[in-house]
Order: C-alpha cells, then structure tokens, then sequence
C-alpha cells in the first residue's frame, strides 16, 4: 500500500537530506554530498543552497559536467549569485578561456556585496577574483597595444580619441555620460573633457572669481 506523505513530513526529509549532504560536504565526503544533492535536484528542489552544494561535490570529484549543469541551472535563477558566477569564472579559465572568464570575473565584482559584511571565506574570494580581473586585464591589454604597435600604432602621435577608446576597453578610463539633475538639453555632443582653448573667455572667468565669491557673499 502507498504511503502518502504530509507536507511537513516532506519538508522535514528534504531538509535532513540538505543537512546531511551539507555535513557530508564539509567532511570531505564528496561522493556522498554529490549523492544527496542529486537525489534533493531530482526532487525539484532548485534552492540556492542545493544546487551550490551539488557544484561544490561535483567539483571536488572533478566532475567538470556535473559542476557546470548545476551552476548554470542556479544562474539561470538567480544571474548575480555571486558564488556560482565564482565557479563559473573559475571554470572558464581553467578550460582556457580567459575572454570568458574574465567578463564573468567582473560579474562577481559588480554584484558583489561590500566585503566588510561579506562572509571571511567570500571575501578572500573576492580578493582573489579581483586578482585574476587584473591579471586577465593586464594580459589583454599587452597582447592589445603589441597587436597595434606593430601595425603602426603609436599613442604618442595617434589620434587621441582613439587612445582613450583603447583605455575605455582596458578599464583604464571610465565613461561620464550626461545625467543633469534637473535640466537635460537633447543634442549636445557627448565629451566628458572639454579643451580648455574652446573657451577663450575662460581666463577672465578665472580671474574674477575673488569678485565673483564677493557678490556671492553679499
């Protein structure tokens, strides 16, 4: 005869399969873990918690396909998990796929929370992956400039629009677009740094600016 259980009944199973696929993870027992977090996936239990439990058993046993299905499946709920999008990078770079693995990198980095009130072991990770960002950075913006240098490029005497672009993609510039607070007039070109020989009227601004602060305080 079919035994039909109760929700609370239910629920109190699943969570003492979480709680000894979690006890079994941090005992080393991966094999277990990856035993018990499978058997809690194929229940239709898509939690944070199960689905980074079955990567981290996967990963431990090096179960590369297992490990992925899982963490893409979590970043398909939840696309700023920071931890998934860890193990997501992690497994980019290490099938040798910097482009990938960086933008992932920075993915963490934006969505990550402010690393006081992140967790110790989050945010030796975050340092971590701040690392591998700079150092995937620093790679592509040498393999980048020695690309263009021998083909003629030289930022001394190019076009110095250009140069910043190149800065722009290697992070090494940030883009400031127009957002006025209270008054936004369409059509005005979009240049963070204006030069200085474009106003001409600009030095006797400058030069009245004591009598200017003096009518101010007046």
């Amino acid at each position: 005869m079919a035994v039909l259980l109760s929700l609370p009944t239910l629920m109190n199973t699943t969570a003492d399969i979480e709680s000894r696929a979690a006890a079994a993870l941090r005992a080393g027992d991966a094999a277990t873990a990856r035993r018990l977090y499978t058997e809690l996936a194929y229940a239709d239990r898509t939690e944070a918690s199960v689905l980074l439990g079955l990567a981290y058993a996967c990963r431990a046993l090096n179960d590369d396909a297992g490990k992925i299905v899982a963490v893409d499946h979590l970043l398909s709920h939840e696309p700023n998990n920071i931890r998934a999008l860890i193990l997501k990078a992690d497994h980019l770079a290490l099938g040798g796929d910097g482009r990938a693995a960086v933008a992932f990198y920075r993915a963490v980095l934006r969505a990550a929370a402010v690393p006081q009130t992140a967790p110790a072991d989050l945010v030796t990770e975050l340092r971590r992956v701040q690392a591998a960002a700079d150092r995937y950075a620093a790679e592509f913006e040498e393999f980048l400039r020695t690309h263009l240098s021998r083909r003629g490029f030289d930022e001394r005497h190019s076009d110095v629009r250009f140069a910043e672009a190149l800065d722009l993609l290697v992070g090494k510039r940030q883009v400031f677009l127009q957002s006025p607070r209270f008054f936004y007039y369409p059509g005005l070109p979009q240049i963070q740094f204006y030069p200085r020989e474009k106003f001409p009227w600009f030095d006797a601004l400058e030069r009245s600016s004591d009598a200017i602060r003096a009518e101010l305080l007046e």
